[in-house]
């Protein structure tokens, strides 16, 4: 159920309470009624009412106090307020009454239709428009409420005085008008909420006598009034000579002219206490004080003022920058500390428009943001660009609120920012390791597929060679389908070298490292490099000046310094010069703590530098991917630079590129500098041709096509051969073999066991018998870390039929 509206009166003359409240009840209004402005100001706290109506002349608090309590009252202001007065009827009246924030100020009397239907205007505006009344001006500061509300009662008493003044010389002709004067004037006197004091001076104004007070003044002294009246004023109140006030009272005594004093704190045993003081003397020669007691507003204009001054320290020393915008998006004010972060005085930023530092992508989000705050959205994490003084971009994050003004400040945008340029960078460092990292780990997922596939097509690849280099064998070169053999043996040679580079990529290679001397083996690839690149390429071969070494299979380099060339030279379709050079490198923590990959350590950088076109950013990302090719269809394979990235990486290195569009580009290849005391150099390999043999070879290989291929391969060269399909099988065979047996060559990954253990039953039976393991499988399968121990004869397939008679020869006559 709908309560009905309610409305607060007060009054301190019951009469009026009774009249209005018997109207407003009779009008369907619920009435709250209190006796003056302190009384009511605890009830509207305690039970908002829907309309104010107050007089203004009262005891304790008067109406002007009472409103503007409720108006600077958050859970009061917006409570419509009506002064409903008959005393205070002047024009100046009214207008501190609107400048309180009064919305009514109604005369004594009305008639009680007009009367309530103000009032229901006031809680319904317009349901019945009426001629709007007068704007009401912002609140006073405390220093202009005083001011105004002392001239207002000062004003009030003089009236009231010369009014009684008229009063009492109209009733002297009439005995009974005496009475009436008297008591009104005491009414007045009585019923101000400002203290009221009358005074006597005592001879040549030494000291006052208190002739008169009322209640409001001896509220204030907190004394009964036969301890205050007729007392000297330096008796009663023995701090008056300190405050001031006592020479006050004496000039105002001795020239009759009225002072207002400034606000002056008086402090005795009893009291403490800031007053606020108005002095002027009667025709009587008496000399009257209205006072009241404005420590509450003295406390607030000190806890503002340090407000003021902890906010305006904070301002010039936070480490954000905080700044206020005009409406057209102009700086009204920054903080100090803007020239410190962007190097512009303030001077030269205020007045001049946001949109001039912003940078221009920046700038639609950032007016978006401002409209959306002047809508009342609260902006928080904006970010943008801000111009620096030397012409740099700082991103800054601010928030931000629109201020709609008040009290002779107009609406604004105020906000603080905060540089966040490091964080920006930050995240983009942290972004660009994220990437890397992802296309690593998309590296190493198409090398585990590549290892995957390896050793099934190598098995292929094996039966495919050993069979067609058998027709060779037996078909005369003449004969038109020699041609066809051959052929098909380039294919499957072409199709080993794609595996071996898928592996080489993929880190699974099989190799057979050793300390070389880096320095020389460039020297010896660069005159083969200048013969493959061609004439219109020069190659610039720079060695470091001291011998550098380092562990890896010679091949390997080779393979390197291959493929980084070739794409130099193609990258210089007109000609120009590939740099090579090798230099010593010291890479410490801060090399490599924005480089993934990079360890600390001393390294070997090989950089091949040429002069092409470069690369962007958009290929630069994907250039070890393997299969990616930016050269035309059929001119590229997309291995090279995947198959130098695996390398580096199976060798424990890490490669950079620096490249840009016209710029060129340059590959730092870098590879663990070996110690001297461990670079041996490695005796140089006979390549004089390997003869036939006669002796007895145990071949044992699951794959039946390669141990048929193999057998029939090793049969060819004059070999006795014992072939076996299982381990199992190759052990019996071993037992039951009359004669000696020279040489083992087994798979290495075999059902019932592998081939290291079955070499090792086949040692307690034939322990002279030497050994040579073979496998199809990735390097990380047949050995630890990808390598196979030093000392172990292995072939890795395919094979073709001059490689194993070369390597079988090898190890017989070794």
């Amino acid at each position: 159920m709908k309560s009905n509206p309610r409305i607060l009166v007060v009054d301190d003359k019951e009469a009026n309470c009774y009249y209005l409240r018997a109207l407003l009840e009779g009008a369907g209004f619920d009435v709250d009624a209190a006796a003056h402005g302190a009384e009511a100001l605890e009830a509207a706290r305690r039970h908002p009412p829907d309309l104010i109506v107050s007089d203004i002349l009262m005891p304790v608090m008067d109406g002007f106090t009472f409103c503007r309590h409720c108006k600077t009252d958050p859970a009061l202001r917006s409570i419509p307020f009506a002064f409903y007065t008959g005393t205070y009827t002047d024009e100046r009246d009214r207008d501190f009454a609107f400048s309180l924030g009064a919305e009514a100020y109604i005369l004594k009397p009305q008639e009680p239709d007009p009367l309530l239907q103000q009032f229901r205007e006031l809680m319904h505006p317009g349901r019945n428009p009426s001629p709007p009344a007068p704007p009401a001006p912002s609140a006073p500061p405390p220093d202009d409420f005083l001011r105004q509300y002392s001239e207002a009662l000062v004003r009030k008493l003089e009236d009231k005085m010369e009014q009684l003044e008229q009063e009492l010389a109209d009733r002297r002709k009439a005995e009974t008008g005496q009475q009436a004067v008297e008591f009104r004037f005491r009414e007045l006197f009585n019923h101000m909420t400002s203290g009221v004091a009358v005074y006597e001076a005592l001879p040549s104004g030494e000291d006052f006598l208190i002739r008169d007070i009322n209640r409001a003044g001896l509220d204030m002294a907190g004394l009964p009034r036969d301890a205050v009246v007729n007392r000297r004023v330096t008796d009663v109140f023995p701090g008056i000579r300190n405050m001031g006030f006592l020479d006050v009272l004496r000039r105002v005594w001795q020239t009759g002219n009225a002072e207002r004093c400034a606000p002056a704190r008086y402090e005795d045993p009893r009291l403490s206490h800031w007053y606020q003081n108005v002095a002027y003397k009667l025709p009587s020669g008496e000399v009257v004080a209205v006072y009241d007691n404005v420590t509450d507003q003295i406390h607030a204009q000190e806890a503002s003022r340090a407000s003021e001054a902890r906010f305006q320290s904070f301002v010039e020393n936070a480490n954000d920058i905080v700044y206020s915008l005009s409406l057209d998006g102009r700086f009204i004010y920054v903080s100090p500390n803007w020239t410190e972060f962007l190097g512009h005085a303030t001077g030269e930023v205020i007045g001049q428009p946001m949109a001039d530092f912003i940078h221009p992508d920046d700038l639609p989000a950032c007016l978006a943001a401002l409209e959306s705050a002047r809508n009342g959205t609260k902006q928080a994490g904006v970010e943008y660009r801000v111009r620096h003084q030397n012409g740099s971009w700082r991103w800054h994050s601010s928030n931000g609120v629109f201020f709609p003004g008040g009290g002779g400040t107009p609406p604004s945008f105020l906000g603080i920012s905060r540089d966040i340029t490091m964080q920006k960078d930050a995240e983009a460092a942290r972004e660009k390791l994220q990437a890397q990292m992802i296309h690593m780990q998309k590296l190493e997922s198409v090398g585990r597929l590549a290892g995957g596939v390896a050793h099934d097509f190598n098995n292929m690849l094996q039966a495919i060679l050993g069979h067609v280099e058998l027709a060779m064998d037996q078909t005369p070169p003449e004969q038109p389908i020699y041609e066809d053999l051959q052929e098909i043996h380039r294919a499957a040679a072409r199709s080993t070298d794609l595996t071996r580079q898928l592996l080489a990529f993929a880190r699974k290679q099989t190799v057979t490292p050793r300390v070389i001397h880096l320095n020389e083996t460039i020297e010896s690839l660069v005159k083969m490099l200048r013969r493959l690149i061609g004439e219109h390429t020069v190659i610039d071969w720079i060695p470091c000046a001291d011998p550098v070494s380092i562990r890896i299979d010679p091949s390997q380099i080779s393979q390197i310094l291959t493929n980084l060339c070739i794409n130099a030279r193609d990258a210089m379709p007109g000609g120009g010069t590939i740099t090579v050079q090798t230099r010593t490198h010291l890479c410490n923590e801060d090399d490599c703590r924005n480089r993934p990959g990079f360890q600390p350590g001393r390294y070997v950088r090989l950089t091949v530098q040429d002069e092409g076109s470069g690369m962007d950013p958009e290929i630069l990302i994907n250039i070890f991917e393997p299969f990616f090719t930016t050269k035309d269809i059929g001119k590229g394979t997309g291995l090279g630079l995947a198959t130098v990235y695996g390398i580096v990486k199976q060798n424990h290195g890490f490669i950079d590129v620096d490249s840009e569009p016209g710029g060129g580009t340059t590959f730092h290849v870098f590879l663990p500098l070996h110690e001297p005391r461990d670079a041996d150099r490695p005796p140089d390999e006979s390549t004089r041709p390997i003869p036939h043999g006669k002796e007895t070879i145990l071949l044992v290989e699951d794959e039946l096509p390669i141990l048929a291929i193999g057998t029939t391969m090793l049969r060819r060269m004059g070999y006795h051969v014992l072939s076996a399909g299982l381990p199992g099988e190759a052990i019996r065979l071993a037992e039951q073999h009359p004669g000696p047996i020279d040489l083992l060559i087994t798979d290495v990954v075999m059902p019932e066991m592998d081939g290291r253990h079955l070499a090792k039953n086949i040692l307690r039976i034939h322990p002279r018998i030497k050994r040579l393991f073979m496998s199809g499988y990735t390097a990380d399968v047949i050995a630890h870390h990808g390598v196979v121990s030093d000392g172990i004869h292995f072939l890795e397939k395919p094979f073709t039929l001059a490689t194993l008679s070369a390597k079988v020869r090898e190890i017989l006559d070794a």
